[in-house]
């Protein structure tokens, strides 16, 4: 791999997070959907980067509900 390759996988990756920490949170609009569905659909490792995301979204879902007190 040289560097210009490893820097557009690392720009990916970066905007699959983004958009996908987006998407999650539901602050990404019908565009930014668009892109991150054409990232996972035709970038090498964008879907198990987003797949990723999911889990460790619902980990921490998880957590801070087994972690949170029970109301009086």
């Amino acid at each position: 791999m040289n560097f210009a390759s490893g820097c557009e996988q690392g720009d990916q990756q970066s905007e699959v997070l983004a958009l996908g920490w987006a998407a999650i949170d539901g602050l990404a609009d019908e565009a930014s959907i668009a892109r991150l569905d054409h990232l996972i659909r035709t970038e090498h490792g964008a879907k198990e980067e987003y797949e990723s995301i999911l889990a460790l979204d619902e980990g921490l879902r998880c957590f801070f509900r087994d972690a949170t007190p029970p109301s009086p």
